[in-house]
């Protein structure tokens, strides 16, 4: 009878094995511990024994997130803590009401979601396009005009942030 830390187990392996073209550098989280780049293994139902296909690259963790710096180092694990808490604290205490929570999230937050994350996204995947001159279809003139649209974005999310919270302390 499997555990249920076997079945976990079983099934990132098979979630890691399913996705062929992830690498350690797409890899959201990155661990101190060991890391499998080159391994290789004959899948079941290869019609070639002779050719070991690359796994996937997998992130394998020996210990537990306990055992990381930032737990190991207690300074740092307490002391980031306790700034933490009381940031969140000192910020609650001194807020008047919900009203000034909800129109700073509407002003920082409008201009993140509407122009500024749409216009990164934009460039970086264009940026990944061949150019015309290399045989794409990446067009310059759209990016210049998305990093406009990015720097107007956030000089106007700073400006309209700092006249709510200034318009708040009247």
């Amino acid at each position: 009878v499997a555990t249920t830390a076997e079945n976990e187990k079983c099934c990132w392996a098979m979630l890691h094995r399913c996705n062929t073209s992830e690498t350690v550098q797409d890899s959201a989280i990155t661990t101190e511990d060991e890391v499998v780049t080159e391994a290789t293994e004959i899948l079941p139902g290869d019609d070639s024994q002779d050719s070991p296909r690359p796994k996937s690259s997998v992130l394998i963790r020996h210990d537990p997130i306990q055992r990381d710096y930032i737990f190991r180092n207690t300074l740092a694990h307490y002391g980031s803590t306790l700034l933490i808490t009381t940031t969140c604290y000192l910020g609650a205490v001194s807020i008047t009401g919900v009203a000034v929570v909800w129109s700073f999230i509407g002003s920082s937050m409008a201009f993140f979601i509407a122009f500024i994350l749409p216009c990164g996204c934009f460039i970086v995947i264009e940026n990944a396009v061949p150019s015309v001159a290399e045989g794409g279809d990446r067009n310059d003139g759209w990016i210049r005009v998305a990093w406009a649209i990015l720097l107007f974005s956030c000089v106007g999310a700073v400006v309209c942030t700092v006249n709510n919270t200034v318009g708040f302390g009247r």
